[in-house]
């Protein structure tokens, strides 16, 4: 008889686990998604013949051997680009990860260049806050132009004093010697595909029974079984792919999360960015954190382009926040999982820094466990 296995959410690490379990054999898997669609904000979608998903979706990772199995799967193209962000003090744009060869032409660059001077050499074994540590790292001006704004509306948060976690962001590099691009140490690629990760997530309604807009009540460890619309449900493995504090019925506390808004925007211009920028960063008081050339990814060809610009907002839960004291509520939760629950996944895991690739590995960290 076949085991059965139930996976709840039927995005990136919900479909890659649905892999996993296929091959492995002698499986039934059902994935339970709360949505009407299969992939989730990684799905891409289409408008005006333009490809885009919901806020950037490349591919990066450092393991070669989890870029060649998804590349098995979904053939993808390798890519070159470059982060840039807007001061709105400088009325002008600069590389990001900041970097040493733009501090001469900033306004008060030689008063930069002392800070940096000043604080070069100098460790803070323990700083408090994020605050504090940016700070040690690059002094008040640069930290004041770069880093605070962006920082508090990008978690909407009345100051980044209350975030006491720091090594969170893949643009966290204090200080480039260079303008090389951001992802210079990392492969960083996109589907080769206009339909994007599509195929991956279509393809596993091959050997998978979805169930869509249908949301989990609840996950009981103990007998490994789900609640269905009232009704309990055994299998023999569970993999969980959204925020513990929704499927697990103790109250420890809830695990916040910051969502965004999605505006598309189609420009009568072949391009709107120079050629090795894909994306652009807003550190000033405008609303929104981000803007988004999405054929620089696609590569598809338009004499228009579609760009996106992302607005953190309480619209769905996509970043968890960087603070230790809901990292120890997620662990608690975690605890209570048992042997035959998995969680895996941005939201699973309950952090910020698990991406596709992150999905990718831990999926086949199951295979590995089982096989």
């Amino acid at each position: 008889m076949a085991k059965k296995v139930a996976i709840i959410g039927a995005g990136t690490a919900g479909c890659a686990a649905a892999y996993q379990f296929q091959r492995l054999g002698g499986w039934e898997i059902e994935i339970f998604e709360g949505g009407n669609t299969i992939g989730a904000g990684v799905r891409t979608h289409f408008r005006g013949g333009h490809p885009y998903t919901f806020g950037p979706r490349h591919f990066l990772t450092k393991k070669q051997e989890v870029f060649d199995y998804l590349h098995s799967i979904v053939p993808m193209r390798k890519l070159e680009h470059r982060f840039v962000t807007y001061l709105e003090e400088e009325a002008d744009f600069f590389n990001y990860p900041i970097s040493a060869s733009d501090i001469p032409r900033m306004k008060r660059g030689k008063e930069i260049q002392e800070q940096l001077d000043a604080i070069e050499g100098v460790e803070i074994t323990e700083p408090k806050n994020f605050e504090e540590y940016w700070i040690s790292k690059v002094g008040t001006i640069l930290y004041s132009k770069f880093i605070d704004t962006y920082s508090k509306k990008m978690w909407r948060l009345e100051n980044n004093k209350q975030i006491d976690t720091f090594n969170w962001s893949p643009k966290g590099t204090p200080i480039k010697k260079d303008s090389s691009h951001a992802w210079s140490e990392a492969i960083s690629a996109y589907p080769i595909a206009l339909n994007g990760y599509n195929d991956f997530f279509d393809k596993v309604q091959d050997f998978a029974t979805f169930h869509l807009r249908c949301p989990i009540d609840e996950i009981r460890p103990d007998t490994c079984e789900i609640v269905v619309k009232g009704l309990p449900k055994k299998y023999d493995k569970i993999v969980n792919t959204i925020a513990l504090d929704m499927v697990l019925k103790e109250d420890l506390g809830e695990l916040p999360f910051v969502g965004r808004d999605l505006t598309t925007i189609i420009l009568p211009t072949e391009h709107a960015f120079p050629e090795d920028v894909f994306f652009v960063y807003y550190a000033n008081a405008e609303p929104y954190t981000r803007i988004v050339e999405y054929k620089k990814l696609s590569g598809y060809k338009s004499p228009s382009t579609l760009l996106g610009l992302e607005v953190p907002s309480t619209n769905g839960k996509h970043y968890p926040l960087p603070i230790k004291k809901f990292r120890a509520i997620h662990d608690e939760y975690a605890k209570r999982l048992g042997k035959n629950v998995y969680s895996i996944g941005r939201a699973g895991k309950y952090d910020y820094q698990v991406d596709i690739d992150d999905c990718v590995e831990q999926a086949l960290g199951i295979y590995e466990e089982l096989k």
